[in-house]
């Protein structure tokens, strides 16, 4: 529990503030690393190691800047302790955007953009064929896999995971800066 002298305490307010910016960033940061997979080695490792460990890193320091804010003191250990919520809702939010059928909603509000066609994307070829042989008229978007979609344009699922990563660092970030920031 907070200190009920005068000093205060970080609001969930405050720390949503703070969330959402570095949520925003961290997913343009996945954005451009899925923009660039074809280039990047051990690709994999920067996704599912590093990321989460520069998330953690960067959750410390904002956790910091809170404390010091709100309590005039600093507790790197409790500012330690409040990243770990954030660094488990981003694996955690990556986790899910691995989902294909997690990925699909996305795919299909973004995909057009890079397509410049309507596409109804759908999980798999068994599913393509299905549709192929119901589905004789043109009035319909035209329909691709997810897996096409993404092996052309990888940036795609880039915006996919971020979209997740989004929630899952405000989640993280609020939960954390709560646990940090207790003077």
């Amino acid at each position: 529990m907070s200190n009920p002298d005068n000093k205060t305490t970080t609001t969930t307010f405050e720390s949503f503030n703070i969330s959402l910016p570095l949520a925003i960033f961290y997913a343009i940061i996945l954005f451009i690393l899925f923009m660039n997979r074809p280039y990047i080695p051990f690709f994999s490792i920067i996704l599912w190691i590093i990321f989460p460990i520069f998330t953690f890193l960067i959750g410390s320091v904002v956790n910091i800047i809170n404390q010091y804010i709100s309590c005039r003191s600093i507790d790197v250990g409790k500012a330690f302790l409040g990243a770990i919520p954030t660094m488990l809702s981003v694996l955690l939010s990556i986790v899910i955007g691995n989902i294909s059928y997690c990925r699909i909603p996305i795919t299909s509000v973004f995909a057009p953009l890079v397509l410049d066609q309507s596409v109804d994307v759908t999980s798999n070829v068994k599913n393509m064929n299905d549709i192929k042989k119901t589905v004789r008229t043109y009035c319909c978007p035209s329909k691709m896999t997810l897996s096409e979609i993404e092996d052309s344009y990888p940036q795609l699922k880039g915006i996919s995971i971020g979209f997740y990563v989004i929630f899952g660092v405000l989640f993280g970030n609020v939960l954390g800066a709560g646990i940090s920031s207790i003077c």
